[in-house]
């Protein structure tokens, strides 16, 4: 069995689609999202909806909570222009007049968790912070924390036996830290690839397509 990792996908949903029909996934596979479907791309809604659809049609799915799924949670209950200012509109755009459907898919991304652990593999948006143990990661550092790839050193989680795979800072390639930990945002939404890493096979599938 294998684990297929995808992070930060921002709305780009014909590379998300197309990355998808590359990947060799099996039914006794799992496939993992790191979080950020939403905003600066133009098909948020279509993203969130393919993924909430994998999750209720393939068991061996999961999706995991971004620091813009975080902030859209923000935004509905104050007025949070960090959100808009970082790619927001695009998110409410695309939802056009279907705000209803837009409040009810940002309250179900708002309760996806911060993590999921398969055997050694610790994956989560930011990768936590690199100072902390697993057990005093707070929220903010699986949604905001950026030390993961800033820093050089070994974390914690490392010296514990975790081998992590995060997203949140966008890479032209996939990047490996010097400690190992892995980063597999690709900034699809700044016109770079999507990516999906195959574990523990180490393979690598990209997918870069006009969006329609």
């Amino acid at each position: 069995m294998s684990i297929f990792a995808i992070a930060d996908i921002h709305g780009c949903y014909t590379q998300l689609f197309n990355l998808l029909k590359k990947i060799p996934l099996k039914d006794d596979d799992t496939l993992i999202f790191l979080g950020d479907y939403i905003d600066r791309g133009p098909r948020s809604k279509d993203v969130v909806t393919l993924v909430f659809d994998l999750l209720k049609s393939r068991p061996n799915t999961i999706a995991l909570k971004g620091n813009h799924e975080d902030m859209a949670k923000d935004a509905l209950e104050i007025d949070n222009y960090a959100w808009i200012a970082n790619g927001g509109n695009e998110t409410i755009a695309n939802y056009k007049n279907e705000e209803t459907l837009l409040y009810k898919h940002i309250e179900l991304l708002d309760k996806l968790p911060l993590y999921h652990i398969i055997d050694n593999f610790l994956f989560s948006h930011t990768g936590g912070h690199v100072n902390k143990t697993f057990e005093e990661q707070t929220p903010d550092d699986f949604l905001w924390e950026r030390n993961c790839i800033l820093s050089s050193k070994k974390s914690k989680m490392e010296d514990a036996g975790y081998k992590i795979i995060f997203g949140h800072t966008p890479m032209k390639k996939v990047f490996t830290t010097m400690s190992g930990r892995i980063c597999i945002d690709t900034g699809v939404c700044f016109g770079n690839k999507l990516s999906c890493i195959q574990l523990p096979e180490m393979n690598l599938y990209e997918e870069l397509t006009e969006e329609e």
